[in-house]
């Protein structure tokens, strides 16, 4: 008899955590996670040495800056790029997510955990909401603005 009520208790205590562990993956929760910011171009460091600011990235001008959106923790990074630009999506996380245009302006990109995939920012000026569609946006969503 003792050793079912051990069991059960094990079981129970296992189970509650496993429930927390996966609750707490697909968080809204700001305050704890990080959101990293977009890379600078390949090919160098940035030289300055100041820290990131988290603040996004603006391309245009002279050459041309990689326009990345990295997902990391379940989050996005927002992004300000060229018309037509190429975007790169980063996916920092273990889980597969995507990059959805709430109005259909650029195409769905899928990623993998650790994988990467492009999409061409949309030719006409604006602001672009996405989500991912496996995770849903209540718990992902981003901004992309086209300038």
């Amino acid at each position: 008899m003792r050793h079912t009520n051990l069991r059960r208790a094990g079981a129970v205590g296992f189970a509650a955590s496993a429930l927390l562990l996966g609750l707490g993956a697909c968080s809204d929760d700001d305050t704890g996670g990080t959101v990293i910011g977009t890379t600078a171009p390949s090919g160098g460091d940035d030289a300055s040495g100041a820290p990131e600011t988290g603040a996004p990235e603006t391309t245009g001008g002279g050459a041309a800056a990689a326009a990345v959106i990295t997902i990391a923790e379940f989050a996005y990074n927002d992004l300000t790029v060229a018309a037509g630009s190429e975007v790169e999506v980063t996916n920092a996380d273990g889980a597969p997510h995507t990059v959805t245009s709430t109005d259909d302006a650029f195409p769905e990109v899928e990623v993998g955990g650790g994988e990467s995939g492009t999409f061409a920012a949309p030719a006409e000026p604006g602001t672009y909401e996405y989500f991912c569609n496996i995770h849903g946006a209540a718990t992902m969503s981003g901004t992309l603005v086209v300038e």
